[in-house]
This record gives structure tokens, sequence and C-alpha cells, in this order.
């Protein structure tokens, strides 16, 4: 078979378990049997369908919660004016976490493509050893 994530039912089955799914329920709903489901599981090529499906999942969501966040910023600094001092105590504590949380994440961002980097140049120095 010249490609194994053509098979009837992958992709379904795929994105199932990468939401979550158990292997009976995303079955099911890919419309192949739970034994196949295993027998698929057992792939490598087939787990790495479901990590590319799990990522654009995740990517999916991070673009909406992206979306909501220009509303959830307006509605913080509206807070930060409220008359209730209890209110702008609860909202500048929220801007300050979600400012330190953005940084951190930035940060492991930055050096998430630093190690990519890294393991890149690794592979490519050993399949150039590997060919010589």
């Amino acid at each position: 078979m010249a490609n194994k994530h053509r098979r009837n039912g992958d992709a379904a089955l795929a994105m199932a378990l990468a939401r979550g799914e158990p292997v009976e329920v995303a079955a099911r709903q890919a419309g192949v049997s739970s034994r196949t489901a295993h027998r698929r599981l057992a792939e490598e090529d087939f787990r790495k369908l479901i990590a590319e499906a799990r990522v654009t999942l995740v990517r999916r969501v991070a673009g909406q919660l992206a979306g909501a966040g220009d509303e959830a910023v307006a509605t913080m600094r509206t807070l930060l004016s409220d008359e209730d001092p209890r209110v702008r105590l609860g909202a500048a504590k929220g801007v300050l976490e979600y400012l330190f949380k953005a940084a951190e994440i930035g940060d492991l961002a930055e050096k998430l493509v630093e190690v990519e980097a890294r393991l890149d140049e690794l592979l490519r120095t050993e399949r150039q050893a590997g060919y010589q």
C-alpha cells in the first residue's frame, strides 16, 4: 500500500483518538472495528498521524482563544476602572497573572525553537555520518 494513511477510517480514527476518545468509541466513530483500531495503534506511522491531528486541534483551539483574547483584555481594562476596589484589585491581579504567564510561554517557546534547531542539527549530522 503506497500510503498507509489512506486506509478507510484512518483520518477519522486518528482525529477521534487525538480528541481523547477511548479506542472503542473512536473506532465506532470512524466506522472501523476496535480490533482494527488497536492494530493501527501498534503502527508508528499511525501514532504519528494521531500526534499531527492533536497538533491541529491544539492550534485550532489556540486560534479561537486568541480571537476571544481581545475581548477579554478589553473587559479587564474596563474592570480596572470599576468603582469597587475589590473588582479593580481582581482585574489587576488577573492582568498581571496573564502577563507573567504570557512572558513565561514566550520564553518556553523560544527555548523550544532552540532545542528543535539543535535536534535538527544532530539528526542531520547523524544522517551524514551514516551515509559515509
